[in-house]
């Protein structure tokens, strides 16, 4: 009976996989009201309607709250509510916001951005009036996931599909093969079936760029784009900052030629410069030749292997239990022949000419806007889009790259950015104390007390002695780390001056004394993303991280242990009229800058317009000075080792004496644990978030290839690089800005 019934499990699974080869992860979220059920009475009147379809994955996740009460208020009425997306362990961030609803109103809608810290799966609400919890409202633990495990970082990409109606996605089905998803091929039909991908009309897009923040990437059409533009600005500038803080935006239906991406530029605040335009297709980038062949076919024929492998596997089992499969799952291999040959007539045609590649590209801030050539590209050509994937940085669908941060997972780049002399145990000047202590307690004081026929006293000396000593102790160290707050950090700030918009990407490093009453408060619009040692399992339950929301986001609980180092990375983009400016030199002079940028100048190297390079140090806020020409390749080589010697000044490194490879050591402040020496290999951050950027411009002016009309300034921290609290002592710190006009 079990060999029958084994037997009939093999053919189910044989047919599955060879004829129905994909499953359906259904997207994440869901709605549904409070109370649950169909309740016979609710609080006051009220219900809530909660909303959570999106993208599931690292950032932010849009929830919708709807306050409704079955009769029109007669008051104003208020509620405080906190979302929270909740993982096994209960850890979560919680986010508060305020429901008010209006006196004779019916309904009242507040959005409020819900972190994401890993793979999130069931949501809780818990509803308060006037300090007191209301059950009715409140609920713990919906779930909200699709069922199954979706790895956070998956690699397929968060994506946003913005139509009348959503699109056949089925082109996208290589995403669904890869090796490492957890269970087999994921159906590719809308994007309802795909955990990461969403759709939505262009009339329900956010007009808050922080809602995007969880996407890798957006498709919509020229034409919606500039319907945008005109009739909703507020939505279409929320893409634009999103965009500009490193998402990828693909525009639909866009000729490549000069005057159609002539048009585009200003949709998105990037016109090109008098030098780009004068390139071929405005310096946009087209996908190569090489990058086909070499990646994009290898892909297909090893994907298609792997499928067969899989194939061959299962009918090998199936046959030798007996079970013999139908005719059409013995023989998979026609599809896949079709396929081959489709793909090689592919590379015989289509990327040989240059004039016929189906998009191009150029950099937005620190994301970018791809422009595609077909209007109605869906389900469109598999080898396309893989060539689009192929062709971008790996960083445009890799959230935890982009960001340089994994909130779920280890980050053994924490220790590269610790506060020097704050922060570990003085191991050598404990072990001093306390072999002084020892020695004064043990024979010291036994020879004092036996001198002077006191011996009893014994008892009492050694229990006030090391009272006396742990105090000490505890004293010395207090006083060792100080009780101010300390930071150090890193930024890069883009700053576009033709557009007037600018994005910043920070780590921010904090040590504090003692917990901020308030918190940290942060521009609504900026992405913060806790980066840990380790995920730091003890905030559940009652010690979560808490955000309450308003025209700021207060980060009010949990984010900051006392005498524990913390580290936060930020992202922002925003309107800023700052301007570094320019004038000749006048009879003979130097040349000179002003500095507009609100902030003290330490470094600077300037390109002009015609490609001739200048350096300058030491300019104040709101001055002039002057610009050194570096007119011999002498004057460049020692103008470039300067400014490379303040840049890497304080680049991230093991601090002096830690072993990153020795065995783990947790020290712990009143049970809130860091792990700082953890066995982990020293990781370099060059190929993650801000620190890949900041490498890539330094690899630019140590060549000396800065670009005409722009500059690279090494400043003092720039006020739009919020930090989250006014009274803290900044030190080791660099901050960057590179700059256009």
């Amino acid at each position: 009976m079990w060999n029958v019934s084994r037997r009939v499990r093999l053919l189910v699974t044989s047919i599955a996989l060879v004829l129905v080869p994909a499953i359906a992860l259904a997207s994440s979220g869901g709605s549904f009201y409070l109370p649950l059920g169909v309740p016979q009475q609710t609080y006051a009147g009220l219900m809530i309607k909660v909303e959570t379809d999106w993208a599931q994955g690292y950032g932010y996740r849009p929830v919708r709250l709807e306050l409704i009460a079955t009769q029109p208020s007669r008051d104003d009425r208020s509620l405080t509510v906190e979302v929270a997306l909740n993982e096994q362990s209960n850890r979560s961030v919680i986010s508060s916001t305020e429901l008010r609803l209006p006196a004779g109103s019916r309904n009242a809608v507040q959005w409020v951005p819900v972190p994401q810290l890993a793979n999130d799966q069931t949501l809780s609400v818990r509803t308060f009036a006037g300090g007191r919890h209301i059950e009715d409202l409140s609920t713990e633990r919906f779930s909200i996931g699709s069922g199954q495990f979706w790895p956070a970082d998956s690699g397929i990409p968060r994506t946003l599909f913005v139509s009348d109606s959503p699109p056949d996605i089925s082109g996208f089905k290589f995403f669904g093969s890869q090796p490492y998803m957890p269970y087999g091929n994921v159906a590719f039909g809308q994007p309802k079936d795909v955990a990461t991908f969403v759709h939505l009309k262009a009339a329900d897009l956010f007009d808050e760029s922080i809602y995007y923040s969880a996407l890798d990437m957006v498709f919509m059409s020229r034409s919606e784009a500039e319907s945008l533009s005109s009739r909703s600005p507020k939505v279409w500038q929320a893409i634009n900052s999103w965009v500009r803080s490193g998402g990828t935006l693909v525009l639909l239906g866009v000729n490549l030629d000069d005057a159609s991406l002539a048009a585009v530029e200003p949709l998105v605040k990037a016109t090109a410069s008098e030098q780009q335009s004068a390139k071929p297709l405005r310096s946009w980038m087209t996908p190569q030749r090489d990058v086909y062949l070499q990646k994009v076919l290898p892909a297909v024929d090893a994907a298609q292997q792997a499928a067969n492998e899989a194939r061959e596997q299962v009918l090998a089992q199936a046959l030798s239990e007996g079970v013999v499969p139908p005719p059409s799952v013995s023989d998979p291999e026609a599809d896949d022949e079709t396929k081959r040959n489709d793909a090689e007539k592919a590379a015989a045609k289509g990327p040989a000419d240059a004039s016929a590649v189906p998009f191009a590209w150029r950099p937005v801030g620190m994301g970018y806007v791809v422009a595609w050539r077909d209007p109605k590209p869906f389900p469109g050509e598999e080898l396309n889009w893989r060539w689009l994937m192929a062709s971008l940085p790996e960083s445009c669908t890799r959230w935890a790259l982009r960001h340089g941060a994994t909130p779920d997972e280890e980050n053994p780049q924490f220790n590269e950015l610790l506060i020097a002399d704050v922060g570990l145990p003085p191991i050598q000047t404990y072990k001093v104390l306390i072999t002084f202590f020892v020695v004064l307690i043990g024979p010291v004081n036994y020879w004092l007390l036996r001198r002077y026929e006191r011996l009893h006293l014994f008892l009492f000396t050694v229990p006030l002695a090391a009272l006396i000593a742990t105090g000490g102790l505890l004293g010395y160290a207090l006083m060792a780390d100080g009780l101010e707050s300390r930071l150090r950090s890193r930024s890069l700030t883009i700053l576009d001056q033709r557009a007037a918009r600018a994005v910043s990407s920070a780590r921010l490093s904090y040590y504090v004394g003692f917990t901020p009453a308030t918190g940290l408060a942060f521009p609504r619009e900026t992405v913060v993303t806790p980066l840990e040692l380790e995920p730091a399992y003890y905030l559940a339950g009652n010690a979560r991280r808490r955000i309450d929301w308003d025209s700021e986001q207060h980060l009010t609980r949990g984010w900051l242990p006392a005498r524990t180092p913390m580290q936060l990375v930020t992202d922002r983009a925003y309107h800023s009229q700052r301007t570094l400016e320019l004038f000749a030199a006048q009879s003979g002079g130097n040349a000179q800058v002003t500095n507009n940028l609100g902030v003290h100048i330490h470094k600077l190297i300037v390109c002009d317009d015609v490609g001739e390079l200048y350096s300058a140090a030491g300019v104040p806020v709101a001055n002039n000075g002057p610009l050194k020409a570096l007119s011999t390749d002498e004057d460049k080589t020692e103008a470039r080792l300067e400014f490379l010697k303040v840049f890497d000044q304080h680049a991230p490194a093991i601090p002096l004496g830690m072993d990153p490879y020795g065995a783990q050591r947790t020290w712990r402040w009143f049970g809130m644990g860091r792990a700082y020496y953890g066995g982990l290999q020293q990781v370099g951050l060059a190929k993650t978030g801000l620190e890949a950027r900041l490498d890539e411009l330094r690899s630019i002016i140590a060549a000396g290839e800065l670009r005409p009309r722009s500059y690279v300034a090494i400043v003092d921290r720039p006020t739009e690089v919020s930090v989250g609290m006014d009274d803290v002592t900044e030190s080791q710190s660099t901050h960057v800005i590179h700059g256009t006009w």
